[in-house]
């Protein structure tokens, strides 16, 4: 045997060889990290809300990823219901995440009088959508034990090459933990031992101050921000996507315990410049509303409201100080209409 196919023979040995050895336990399930730093410093973040939930009960929560964060403003909102508000929020989050967040940290405190969901797009109907890499710790360290209907709707339903990689190759799986290592004890060293902050809020305060005050980072609405807006057209479909997706968990545990949901689409730069067709868009948002109409919770589309400007906007779909004012206001107004008209059939 020449020696390239002895060199072939070998590889294909040694990748036959790993298969066997590390997928046994991961074949029929997913493997969830509990090695990483970022999943100890995820664990941290869930145990300083439950804490903050439980010492200082909230009646309104808003639960989103960052258009939530960099829209809402929980203190003037607090102040226009005169009720006790928290925002639940973490940066590229999706319906997964907010899934979680209700079922394991929200519910388990006492529960809210409203949960406010706020999104973009299809993103409630998409189950697979920020479910990997940093994400999945995210995920782990709010699922707990019981990740069955996780498992089954973001990746059995799913699978795709980071699944394959992750759950037979544990080389690939860990990579996070040799890649998070050096990044979170230098965030730790740089926030927690030199500030006196958490980890996590040292980016995110720098990015504050630029996104609230309306500055504009260079490249604003590239193409890379573009693209992000194109959606698939199989994924508006959302009849047939609505059953395989978190949605009808998330409203039936609204319902169980008595909580008033209300779903909020956010407007993005790129429907506020008119810059994409939205016809199969707008048709999935009907289908949405009727949706929300069948299954008796509230929906709030902010898209196409006069009142929030291309000056509202900072960083492509993030708002500005001013924008972030506005949008709580108005949807304040917009919750308490809703409420006073529309009853609620959740209790």
């Amino acid at each position: 045997m020449s020696a390239p196919h002895k060199l072939q023979g070998l590889i294909l040995g040694t990748v036959i060889l790993l298969a066997l050895i590390y997928s046994q336990d991961k074949i029929s399930g997913i493997a969830h990290d509990s090695s990483s730093p970022g999943f100890y410093r995820e664990l941290l973040w869930v145990a300083e809300k439950k804490n903050a939930l439980l010492s200082s009960p909230a009646q309104t929560t808003i639960v989103g990823n960052s258009m939530a964060g960099y829209a809402f403003d929980e203190s003037l909102y607090s102040r226009l219901s005169g009720k006790p508000t928290a925002i639940l929020w973490k940066k590229g989050t999706a319906s997964a995440w907010y899934y979680l967040l209700l079922k394991n940290l929200i519910l388990p405190n006492k529960p809210p009088e409203t949960v406010v969901v706020i999104f973009r797009d299809n993103i409630l109907t998409r189950p697979e959508l920020r479910v990997w890499g940093t994400y999945k710790g995210y995920l782990d360290a709010l699922a707990g034990p019981d990740t069955s209907l996780l498992d089954e709707l973001a990746y059995l339903n799913h699978k795709n090459t980071a699944y394959y990689l992750s759950n037979y190759f544990p080389f690939f799986a860990d990579r996070r933990i040799w890649r998070d290592l050096p990044k979170f004890k230098i965030q730790a060293l740089i926030s927690k031992h030199l500030l006196g902050i958490g980890t996590d809020e040292l980016g995110a305060s720098f990015y504050q101050v630029f996104t609230e005050n309306g500055i504009r980072f260079p490249n604003v609405g590239d193409k890379t921000y573009y693209n992000s807006t194109i959606l698939n057209a199989d994924r508006l479909r959302f009849e047939e996507n609505l059953s395989a997706s978190f949605l009808p968990h998330i409203v039936e545990l609204c319902r169980q315990n008595g909580i008033n949901l209300v779903a909020v689409r956010i407007q993005r730069l790129v429907d506020q410049q008119k810059l994409r067709d939205t016809d199969l868009v707008d048709q999935y948002i009907r289908q949405f509303s009727r949706y929300a109409k069948r299954e008796g919770f509230y929906f709030i589309d902010f898209t196409g409201k006069p009142w929030l400007k291309r000056e509202h906007y900072s960083t492509n779909d993030h708002l500005t100080a001013v924008g972030k004012k506005q949008f709580t206001q108005v949807l304040y107004r917009e919750i308490k209409r809703l409420m006073l008209t529309v009853p609620s059939i959740s209790h």
